[in-house]
């Protein structure tokens, strides 16, 4: 073990065998038992502090997901406030119904941009495209920031969310790839924790800022930080193995797992990747013959019900439109204040989700999260409703005493969601999906999200105005018991397992059938 180090520069060209990989695996097992555990996480997937940083640094691009969805309710009432201004005042000038507009070119922008992000990501990488879209984000804020038009508005919300989808696909698979199996579930909630960050620091400013252009001003930076900060962290090693890089491919997966990673576990990490990728151009198929395998057609079933769940549990609507909810329950906490308990509610439980998740597993979390979420969506409904009768008898003051009901349905709401639905579908997403149809299916995946996330934005009102509020909250929480039952049947756990045993558990194929065959 001394001098593997020095051993890492030789390629290794070993023949598998079943007899070789037992081999292997009782030589690893050895060199493990050997260091031992260190301070630095043990043996079991390096040193962590490196893996925790790259996946923090590619995260960050979620806070700028989280600004610029939380940026439509902060700016709601400023906004709003000067639509009776002309076009030739300083302020902006917009309609009500161009408002609307606003805050749907955002997830218009991701659903169709989507799509195309898959084969870029293949083709550029996923740290050259994070890196580009870093600047791009950034100058359509100035845009936002200079608009005195509301197409020029609804034009850079609609560049901010493709740029945003993308994002949205790219770090929770740069974190998938770059995390060892065994802290994979608690990174892969990197990407949720700091989108709600996000979320609640527009919420806060909003809260603090009476000025559009300075809390946009402050929303353009945050693209910029990501960037910066992103910039010192390396490729992936399955990218670089895909491009036949596989010097960079090793160098890479030393700085994540550290110096001192023994050799044999280093070169069995590699060679899985290899594996997948020769496995993948050996077996060429058409996109469609690539989701015939039950496996595929399994993941991506998974995949697309999760980010149903995920929007249609009434999440989006409550993120852009938070102060106007809680305004129209009758809440007696200010529309900001009200606005920030959520963000807060987002941001604790989606915390404390990164330490349950690799512990728990996917399964109990999304359960959990699915029960609490349909009984408050069903309590929601009901003081909602119970509010409408007493308006329509003229007394709307007898729920004064309640109105800290929809705060405290909400922010529980909020932190169930949290736990399960908010973080592990993304992160779901880049666990089940082989290397040969990751990238596309990602893309159909997070059109479902986005393409939900715009219907909720656009028809809430309406259908709120057609149906009742109450009513769609019962709708909400019917689509989320729908859908437990599906994960409760369905899922498949992927806590602690590599790819390999993930596509052995999505097949029904008896674990390690397919190792046995290399």
């Amino acid at each position: 073990m001394a001098n593997a180090a020095s051993q890492r520069g030789t390629p290794n060209n070993t023949v598998y065998s079943p007899l070789t990989t037992a081999m292997e695996d009782v030589n690893n097992k050895t060199a493990a038992a050997a260091l031992g555990a260190n301070a630095s996480g043990g043996v079991e997937g390096g040193r962590k502090l490196f893996q925790y940083l790259g996946a923090m640094a590619a995260c960050l691009f979620a806070v700028c997901m989280g600004t610029t969805m939380g940026w439509t309710s902060a700016a709601e009432r400023i906004v709003c406030a000067a639509i009776n201004c002309t076009e030739g005042d300083q302020a902006l000038y917009i309609s009500k119904g161009d408002y609307s507009w606003v805050g749907a070119a955002m997830p218009l922008g991701a659903t169709i941009a989507a799509l195309p992000a898959g084969p870029a990501i293949t083709r550029w990488g996923r740290k050259n495209m994070l890196l580009f879209l870093s600047p791009v984000t950034f100058l359509f804020w100035l845009l936002i920031i200079f608009a005195r038009a509301s197409w020029m508005m609804i034009l850079a919300r609609f560049v901010i969310g493709a740029s945003i989808g993308t994002i949205s696909m790219i770090a929770p698979l740069y974190t998938s790839e770059i995390a060892h199996p065994s802290v994979r579930g608690t990174l892969g909630g990197f990407f949720q924790f700091l989108h709600t960050c996000g979320v609640l620091g527009a919420y806060c400013l909003g809260a603090v800022i009476a000025d559009l252009v300075w809390i946009s001003t402050i929303c353009a930076c945050v693209p910029l930080l990501a960037g910066v900060c992103f910039f010192f962290f390396p490729e992936t090693p399955s990218w670089l193995l895909q491009q036949n890089r596989e010097d960079d491919a090793r160098r890479s997966l030393i700085r994540f797992r550290g110096d001192d990673y023994p050799e044999a576990l280093l070169q069995e990490e590699l060679d899985s990747i290899k594996r997948s990728i020769k496995e993948s151009r050996e077996n060429q198929k058409t996109l469609r013959e690539a989701f015939s395998t039950k496996a595929a057609k399994r993941g991506l079933m998974l995949s697309m019900v999760l980010m149903l769940i995920q929007q249609m549990s009434g999440v989006s609507a409550v993120v852009f439109y938070a102060s106007s909810i809680f305004e129209a329950a009758g809440s007696s906490l200010s529309k900001d204040q009200s606005s920030i308990v959520v963000g807060v509610c987002l941001a604790g439980a989606t915390l404390c989700s990164l330490f349950l998740v690799d512990r728990l597993g996917r399964r109990v979390l999304l359960l959990g999260s699915g029960a609490a979420c349909f009984v408050c969506n069903v309590v929601l409904g009901i003081y909602l409703l119970l509010l409408a009768q007493a308006k329509d008898d003229g007394h709307p003051e007898s729920m004064t005493p309640y109105g800290i009901i929809p705060v405290l349905t909400m922010s529980v709401f909020m932190v169930t969601f949290s736990l399960g639905y908010g973080p592990i579908p993304w992160s779901y997403m880049a666990e089940v999906f082989p290397v040969d149809i990751r990238s596309p299916a990602m893309s159909i995946a997070t059109v479902t999200n986005w393409s939900l996330a715009f219907l909720v934005t656009v028809a809430y009102e309406p259908l709120s105005n057609a149906v009742h509020d109450y009513t769609t909250f019962w709708i909400f929480a019917v689509i989320v018991l729908a859908g437990s039952v599906v994960v409760a049947l369905f899922l498949v756990e992927t806590k602690g397992k590599s790819e390999q045993e993930i596509q052995e558990a999505l097949s029904g194929a008896r674990p390690g059938s397919a190792r046995n065959n290399v």
